[in-house]
């Protein structure tokens, strides 16, 4: 019966993760209850990515060492700075300007080698993208957006890099002694497991991380309408501006980082800012998770489309 629960469970994830966010919405109580799990599911969702991530397989990919830090170069540190001279261009709120400028500067979603293979991208490039980027923006990211840019935080430089790093340093960590404990062989058998505990994971961070959203959005339908397009202009835009930088590495592979572009993993920075941080920022991360959990599915046709050769003359 459990095994039966878990295949379904695992079979049917997406489109779960996709209902979780509205039953957040529709059942205030319940994201009420789940928001202090919220830092954990993150965390845990971080350490089983890192846990099934074959770091020498990811080594082995790094055919195009050039492309891939200048793909990184790009996610960690002109994307947080172009985003953050386009906010000020158009005068938007500090707040919400804070929000795009950390969400720009932050590593490309967990699940971002998955969702590559599934829409026909490069899979191996995206992981090997991902893995640099989430080891090195603990150190880009606080410098560039409180250093660099004066973002108001509220919290230092040294502070919010301590954070970062002991979130993602902890993860790693746990990780390298499981593995090490584990070994290939037993870390292989467990894949179904650790798929389930990653998909119930995502599902309590989908439901506990619209805590508020309703009741926002009662009082001011518009500004939380106003920010929802905000985050999807945001990430459809960086996905965009990324393929086209990267275009001359062939159209696979400018789709592949353009999606690491986009969709960036805003999770880890709701574990990691203050209580203090301004609510309007928290309200674009929470929202922001609609273009993430969405347009994978929304973009596939067009993907398809990109990637047909042209007709042959």
């Amino acid at each position: 019966m459990f095994a039966r629960g878990r295949l379904f469970f695992n079979q049917h994830g997406k489109k779960i993760l996709a209902v979780s966010l509205f039953i957040g919405l529709a059942w205030p109580d319940l994201a009420s209850s789940f928001r202090p799990a919220l830092g954990p599911s993150v965390w845990v969702m971080l350490f089983i990515s890192l846990l099934r991530i074959r770091w020498a397989d990811a080594v082995g990919h790094v055919r195009r060492p050039g492309l891939v830090m200048a793909a990184v170069a790009g996610i960690l540190i002109a994307a947080p700075m172009t985003v953050w001279g386009l906010a000020q261009g158009l005068g938007l709120p500090p707040a919400v300007a804070a929000a795009l400028v950390l969400m720009a500067g932050a590593p490309p979603i967990t699940a971002s080698p998955a969702f590559a293979l599934i829409i026909g991208l490069e899979a191996p490039l995206a992981l090997v993208v991902l893995v640099a980027a989430t080891v090195i923006s603990p150190f880009t990211l606080p410098f560039i957006s409180v250093q660099l840019l004066g973002l108001n935080l509220s919290m230092d430089t040294i502070g919010f890099m301590a954070r970062l790093t002991a979130f993602f340093g902890s993860a790693l960590l746990a990780a390298a002694v499981v593995k090490k404990a584990m070994g290939a062989r037993r870390l292989d058998q467990a894949a179904a497991g650790m798929e389930t505990m990653t998909l119930l994971a995502l599902v309590i961070f989908a439901v506990g991380v619209m805590d508020g959203v309703t009741a926002q959005f009662l009082i001011q339908p518009a500004h939380v309408v106003a920010i929802t397009a905000a985050a999807f202009i945001a990430n459809a835009g960086l996905q965009l501006a990324g393929a086209l930088a990267f275009l001359a590495s062939g159209r696979r592979s400018a789709l592949s980082l353009g999606f690491c572009f986009g969709n960036r993993n805003m999770a880890v920075l709701l574990a990691v800012l203050p209580a203090g941080t301004a609510p309007d920022t928290l309200l674009f991360f929470a929202l922001g998770q609609f273009p993430v959990y969405m347009l994978p599915a929304l973009l596939a046709p067009v993907y398809r489309w990109a990637l047909k050769k042209p007709p042959q003359h």
